[in-house]
């Protein structure tokens, strides 16, 4: 029986999304856990862009007749557009970046402050990022890394929204080194499209009746 996929097939990934962050505790908690409002780094703009990317080495003959390739290893990366930040954002993002609350003690200044910089502040932290899509259409589609953000930290303030562009290399979420976890809402079965598939036999009764006349 034939499969048309004729949902499927006209799913079209639109529109951006949510960015939430929390701390990597060895595994991918729920859904639940990952999307509350206290982990919602802040408002995407520009979207976001997930990208994997892949090296393999080729090994060929002199004459170009012989060939191989073999897989060597793999990347990923995740970045997305911030505009609502601030300091405690900032934690987040910089991995050197230290917060003193305005009642922090010693802090008579009414202000938050947020200290930058020197690798001894390097907290080794790395965290868990989830990005939803939602569409109530298609279905909402997720993305889960894992990483840290190696882009920095720049900021141009001017006459328009100064926008952050965080950049996290993604490290392994398990002991497979899967780099991206992709789900989006199946709203048709669809057959698996990997299995091998039969041919109709060749017909080789008129070739071979030819061939008979032939030698004839």
């Amino acid at each position: 029986m034939s499969h048309t996929q004729s949902v499927e097939l006209n799913k079209i990934p639109l529109g951006s999304g949510d960015v939430y962050v929390t701390l990597w505790q060895g595994y991918i908690p729920s859904d639940e856990y990952i999307e509350k409002e206290k982990n919602l780094i802040g408002r995407t703009k520009n979207g976001a862009n997930i990208a994997y990317s892949t090296n393999y080495y080729k090994a060929v003959s002199d004459d170009g007749k012989a060939r191989k390739t073999k897989f060597i290893s793999d990347e990923a990366s995740f970045g997305y557009g911030l505009i609502t930040w601030n300091g405690l954002t900032l934690k987040r993002l910089i991995s050197t970046a230290r917060v003193e609350s305005a009642v922090t003690a010693g802090n008579t200044s009414g202000r938050r402050r947020t200290k930058i910089g020197g690798a001894a502040n390097d907290n080794g932290k790395q965290y868990l990022l989830r990005f939803v899509c939602r569409d109530l259409k298609d279905g909402d589609i997720r993305i889960t890394v894992r990483g840290t953000n190696t882009g920095g930290w720049s900021a141009v303030f001017g006459n328009t929204e100064t926008i952050l562009q965080p950049k996290f290399e993604c490290e392994p979420l398990d002991t497979e080194g899967t780099l991206i976890v992709y789900e989006e809402e199946e709203i048709e079965s669809i057959v698996e499209i990997d299995l091998p598939e039969t041919y109709p036999d060749i017909d080789v009764s008129d070739t071979e009746s030819e061939d008979s006349e032939t030698e004839s």
